[in-house]
């Protein structure tokens, strides 16, 4: 009962952090009754058990002889069967899976025996009088349609669980300063620096697509900002959200969404400046109680957010938590994880209530998660959020089904670059910007790989910088062996490796390494030549300039956003090589050859729809150069409009229309899906693949003691040393530390995995289904042990983490 107050004062205190604005049009009234009441079905004597072992040795004279809270459905299962016979069905549920997900309903009649019988019962219904006495309310009525009212307080309730469950309520509420666990928490109201100009935070002023854009923003609603690369999509975004944040009823915050971690990580330093920096930053000084901005060691080490939120938890992961935060730079995964069938998918929605939702490059999407995203965009207006989508390459069927229009509107045509949004009337407004200028690529087709790997060195020699990239981690590192081996022996030459398949830690060192080896500072650039192979990871976000690119063949938004790393920044063009070309080699099969035999195209055939490879082959066939922005508009067109097709084309076109509706209609399934139990978040579905990926913490050496302590080596020498007894600022640090020297790799490439009884102290490792985590020692030449797979495996630092077929 102690606990059941203490949460009904903490989301008292929430909803006073909640902009009236919002609870009026969102929230029920009485919620912290709502919140108490999510834990009555503690009263059990299954689980009440489970306090008689705790608190001595000996073994109780229970009722059933077991603590095992499963027996009867755990007991958030017991507090949905009591609720729901007061006739409390929305309640119920908000109470049921304030654990995530509902526990088994093993009877619906709360006298039930498996829950007590009577006598047990009449304590609950007792509690639920008491919790009623001291919150002063009955419980409010929710339409049992109102899926986003019950979702937003089954978020708030369990968020108030979980802070509520923190050391700070060891001993009770009384003397505890509510409002300042909320601050350390993480929950804290920032104070916004009124009326800054552009150039006050960014140092400069706006170009023209930039003041355009912000002159549309005219309160809450959907904008999308189509513009070339380059151009200040980003800053455009940050500074239209201030100016929401800046006015009344607008926004509460900004989560920033990225489609990978590294590109969340590059964009990390520039959202922080934008933020809290001295010359600008957007936050008044008193606001910043402690690190504002979720993607920094320091917020998860200084915020506490309760039991669920410690190390060995599943919520002790800045991605997830980033959308409580007030600002947040992630992943797109963990937004579009409010409206699939996931655990605490709700959480998520409590946390982006009101928000600026920024969604960056959002063209990078299949069938399957595209239509997560149309789904999450109605949901996020209805949450009264503002969402801003980004994009240099949309098609105009793509972007009026972001927009929510029919598709017989096709008003605008190849007008590019493009401002559009949706009135408060529902009304459909589109602004096309006038560019003066050209920056004309040329275009290479080749099919020679050996051919295009001396035209890169020559190039390197005479001190370029060049960008190769590849479709997948295993054609990439086999190109990096071969250019660095001939980097190498040539000497001068720096040639480097960028993929997802590195430990964190690693990871992070060669993205900051690379990003400013290709970055504005020209300083470094005219020391020497350099090559950087990467994957899909150099397209996206990265404020990276090469003078020569080459690209194996994907679709053609995908190589219109890779030719975009060529010549970014124009302003230092004088400083370039005089070998310098501004142009893009595409590695492929002739058009011809590539429809007949698409096989040559190797692991991306895999990757891509063959018919749109095909398609965009067919297009770039006949161009020797495009000119940004002019052409891209239309020849995305020419790629994605309909077209009939005959031979080898129209079986291509069948598959990928097969294809496509099949994922449709799986993400349909998975949107808000009660069919089956919710999925595991750390294998939540937003993105299709036939392939689960598992995480794999990568070790030296292990040393166990007898007192239960253990020493672990990484793999770059240094130690942590880990016991159950440690405090849990240690405890904080030690899982930051192994969780930076982990690496996802598909599941079918996961050793065997080395058994730590220690390990989900620190880490989450799975739910009772699934395992998420696996641990392998590398030896000293970098092997691991595969145990038969079927591939010898190894974690290099040059290389990442490989996997050769036997």
């Amino acid at each position: 009962m102690t606990h059941s107050s203490i949460v009904g004062s903490v989301a008292s205190e929430l909803l006073k952090r909640i902009p009236g604005w919002i609870s009026k049009k969102l929230l029920a009234e009485n919620v912290p009754l709502i919140a108490s009441l999510h834990d009555i079905g503690k009263i059990n004597p299954i689980f009440q058990e489970k306090i008689y072992r705790a608190l001595n040795n000996n073994e109780p004279q229970g009722i059933y002889g077991s603590s095992d809270d499963s027996i009867n459905g755990f007991h958030q299962s017991v507090s949905y069967v009591t609720l729901l016979n007061r006739g409390r069905k929305d309640i119920a549920e908000i109470a049921g899976r304030h654990h995530g997900q509902m526990g088994d309903i093993r009877s619906c009649d709360e006298d039930s025996g498996i829950y007590g019988g009577s006598s047990w019962n009449r304590v609950r219904l007792s509690a639920i009088d008491y919790l009623k006495t001291e919150f002063g309310a009955a419980c409010p009525e929710i339409k049992n349609t109102d899926y986003l009212l019950k979702d937003v307080l089954s978020g708030l309730t369990t968020v108030s669980d979980w802070i509520g469950s923190g050391d700070s309520f060891n001993y009770g509420k009384e003397g505890v300063d509510i409002s300042a666990v909320l601050d350390k928490a993480g929950f804290i109201v920032p104070e916004i620096n009124k009326n800054l100009s552009f150039k006050d935070i960014f140092g400069f002023e706006p170009n023209g697509i930039q003041k355009n854009f912000i002159d549309s923003i005219e309160g809450r609603g959907v904008y999308v900002l189509e513009a070339p690369m380059g151009t200040g999509k980003t800053e455009a975004a940050l500074y239209a959200a201030y100016k929401l944040l800046n006015s009344e009823e607008n926004a509460t915050g900004i989560y920033f969404a990225l489609p990978t971690q590294l590109t969340s990580n590059k964009i990390y330093g520039r959202f922080n400046s934008f933020l809290n920096s001295e010359a600008g930053g957007i936050l008044c000084k008193k606001s910043r109680s402690g690190p504002v901005l979720v993607h920094s060691s320091a917020w998860m080490t200084d915020t506490d957010m309760g039991g669920e939120a410690a190390p060995g938890s599943s919520w002790f992961n800045n991605r997830k938590r980033g959308v409580l935060a007030p600002f947040a730079v992630g992943t797109i995964d963990q937004a579009l994880m409010s409206v699939i069938n996931v655990r605490h998918n709700f959480v998520r929605t409590f946390g982006l209530l009101g928000k600026v939702i920024i969604l960056d490059e959002i063209h990078t999407y299949d069938s399957y998660t595209g239509t997560i995203i149309e789904q999450f965009i109605k949901n996020a207006a209805e949450l009264q959020c503002t969402v801003i989508i980004l994009s240099a390459t949309l098609t105009d069927a793509h972007r009026y089904k972001l927009l929510g229009i029919p598709k017989s509107v096709n008003k605008a045509a190849n007008e590019y670059p493009m401002i559009s949004f949706v009135d408060k009337k529902s009304r459909l407004k589109e602004k096309s910007i006038l560019l003066s200028g050209r920056n004309r690529v040329g275009l290479c087709l080749s099919d020679d790989d050996s051919a295009v790997m001396e035209e890169v060195l020559k190039r390197s020699v005479d001190k370029e910088q060049i960008l190769w990239v590849e479709n997948t981690v295993e054609e990439a590192q086999n190109v990096y062996r071969v250019l660095s081996a001939r980097a190498g022996a040539i000497g001068g030459i720096d040639c480097g490796l960028l993929h997802s398949r590195f430990i964190k830690c690693d990871r992070e060192i060669k993205e900051n390494i690379w990003t400013e080896a290709f970055g504005k500072n020209y300083g470094p650039r005219e020391e020497k030549g350099r090559i950087l192979i990467g994957t899909q990871i150099l397209e996206q976000s990265l404020d990276i300039d090469a003078d020569f690119l080459v690209s194996r063949l994907c679709p053609a938004d995908m190589l219109f956003q890779r030719a975009g790393r060529l010549w970014r920044h124009r302003i230092n063009d004088k400083k370039r090589p005089e070998s310098a070309e501004r142009q893009m080699v595409v590695l492929s099969p002739g058009f011809a050859m590539l429809k007949e035999h698409i096989s040559k195209l190797g692991k991306t055939k895999n990757v891509y729809s063959p018919y749109v490879l095909c398609r965009t082959m067919e297009v770039l066939r006949s161009c020797d150069h495009f000119d940004i922005p002019q052409d891209i508009k239309p020849l995305l067109n020419s790629v994605y409009c309909e077209k009939s097709e005959q031979g080898i084309m129209s079986k291509y076109k069948s598959e990928l229309e097969y294809k496509k509706s099949k994922l449709i209609n799986f993400a349909k399934n998975n949107i808000y899906s009660t069919n089956s139990i919710p999925d595991d978040e750390e294998r939540a579905g937003t993105r299709y693949s036939d392939i689960n990926t598992l995480n794999v913490l990568l070790f030296k050496k292990i040393r166990l003691s007898k007192n239960d302590e253990a020493t672990v080596t990484f793999l770059d020498g240094s130690e942590v040393t880990v016991n159950k007894l440690a405090k849990k600022s240690e405890s904080k640090k030690t899982a930051l530390k192994l969780l930076q020297n982990s690496v996802s790799v598909p599941d079918y490439l996961v050793p065997e995995g080395e058994k730590i009884n220690w390990l989900d102290r620190y880490i989450y490792t799975g739910d009772d289904k699934h395992r998420v985590v696996s641990v392998a020692v590398v030896r000293s030449d970098g092997s691991i042990n595969s145990k038969g797979y079927g591939y010898n495996i190894g974690y290099y630092k040059d290389l990442g983490f490989c996997a050769e077929k036997i």
